[in-house]
């Protein structure tokens, strides 16, 4: 092999060939760059490793300290099955479990690339977005005669509800996605969609996705989507249709009213024993509504 393409075996190489073959690989041995994939060493590259020559070996208290260290963390990062490892099964173990070898994992991704193009292109514009249905048809089809009575003044307002929801996802090898990903709440990876249904749980938008720290809470996605016209979203509404959301959003009421939204609020006990009758009633009249958001499943 020509010794451009050479690779000095690191420290974990040479362990998990100690450990899955009984050969010691001295230090500063080499192999070619066609054995490594993503930093591993192949299954193939490991098997085809043979002692060449018996020697005593020799080690001191600080080459024993760090084969143990060394064996350590490969036990802790060790599976059953990790498919993120070229090493860890062969080839053949790969299509017995999967029906897809090595190689086949770059079509897979192209396939999942096409998939997620076709979707963008074929479904998502007819069936999610505020341009996919008419304001009449909510009215017509989709607003509950409960959300009118209760939330409206008879006249055509659309009640409308939303709340943040999350997806859980894969922890990034990029720091600040890891970071900005990590939800002090769930104490997982996640990200954070606004979704805006109709009174009876017809989903009319999904905003977003956006990231779960700090500075992403329900009011500031939702203010950030208002002010930022976020699919049209504005074009879509009219003065006085009416937003149903949880005291999570009380930082928005503001904005929402200057864009001549009105907006339908639990209320909030606050130095005192019980709410007012009105403000009662009104709670409930929220409560009676919303709880289609809480319940539902996409």
């Amino acid at each position: 092999a020509d010794s451009t393409s050479m690779r000095v075996l690191s420290d974990e190489q040479r362990t998990m060939i100690f450990l899955s073959r009984s050969i010691w690989v001295p230090k500063g041995a080499r192999c070619c760059s066609n054995h490594l994939y993503k930093g591993h060493l192949s299954y193939e590259a490991r098997q085809s490793v043979k002692q060449s020559k018996v020697d005593d070996i020799i080690l001191n208290k600080h080459n024993v300290e760090k084969l143990i260290a060394n064996f350590r963390l490969a036990l802790k990062h060790a599976g059953s099955l990790d498919f993120d490892d070229p090493g860890a099964l062969e080839n053949e173990t790969y299509t017995t479990i999967t029906g897809l070898d090595r190689a086949s994992k770059r079509s897979v991704s192209r396939i999942c690339h096409q998939v997620r193009v076709a979707l963008m292109q074929n479904f998502v514009p007819y069936h999610v977005g505020c341009q996919h249905v008419s304001r009449e048809a909510i009215l017509a089809q989709h607003q509950t005669t409960v959300a009118t009575e209760l939330l409206t003044n008879g006249r055509d307002q659309v009640v409308l509800i939303a709340d943040g929801t999350y997806f859980f996802c894969q922890k990034s090898s990029n720091n600040d996605f890891q970071r900005r990903t990590y939800s002090q709440h769930k104490h997982r990876h996640l990200g954070k969609p606004m979704i805006i249904t109709a009174s009876d749980g017809y989903i009319i938008s999904s905003l977003g996705p956006f990231f779960t720290d700090s500075l992403n809470n329900d009011a500031a996605i939702l203010k950030h989507c208002m002010l930022n016209n976020e699919q049209e979203v504005l074009s879509w509404l009219r003065d006085n249709d009416v937003l149903v959301l949880d005291r999570g959003f009380r930082n928005t009421v503001n904005t929402l009213n200057r864009l001549g939204l009105q907006v339908a609020m639990p209320g909030f006990l606050h130095n005192k024993k019980q709410l007012p009758a009105d403000e009662a009633n009104r709670t409930r009249f929220v409560t009676k509504n919303r709880w289609v958001i809480e319940s539902g499943k996409i």
